[in-house]
């Protein structure tokens, strides 16, 4: 009991995580989304009891939202902090939709993205510093256009694109 009791100790005051006072928009009753948001503090616990305080503190700072194929979008500021959440997104989403899962009773598929309005370069930060990004910017005098993550098929369409032209 020791070591749970001072993980949960040493983890932000979840108890008064409310993330409906800033939600927005509301989330449809009944759904998925409104759903996790009743549990989302159990989650941020049992985050913090397998010492993922950074991702409390991130998560903390997002804004639940309902996805339009029924599950739950989390929306990401544009903070330093929260830059975690898309270092590893494909496994963080696993991850929260498994423990989501289990305390809704259903299967909830999890999307992490920026929060509208975000300039979305926070979390991309680490990778434009990185050298190799800037020998590359400016060998072929290229600036960065785009900041999501293309999968292997959009850029394999990419380059084609770019052949034809």
């Amino acid at each position: 009991m020791g070591a749970a009791t001072a993980a949960v100790s040493s983890a932000p005051n979840l108890g008064s995580h409310t993330p409906a006072a800033d939600q927005g928009p509301t989330l449809a009753a009944g759904s998925i989304a409104q759903a996790c948001l009743e549990v989302w503090d159990k989650v941020l616990g049992m985050l913090a009891n397998q010492r993922e305080g950074k991702l409390v503190v991130a998560l903390t700072a997002c804004r639940l939202g309902n996805n339009p194929e029924g599950g739950l979008n989390i929306e990401v500021p544009d903070l330093t902090d929260c830059e975690c959440l898309f270092e590893n997104t494909v496994q963080h989403e696993q991850m929260l939709g498994d423990l989501l899962a289990a305390l809704v009773g259903q299967a909830v598929a999890v999307q992490i993205r920026g929060a509208p309005g975000s300039s979305s370069r926070g979390r991309y930060r680490k990778a434009e510093n990185d050298p190799l990004v800037q020998q590359i910017r400016a060998t072929f005098e290229a600036e960065i256009l785009a900041f999501e993550p293309m999968s292997e098929a959009e850029w394999d369409k990419h380059l084609e694109r770019l052949q034809d032209e």
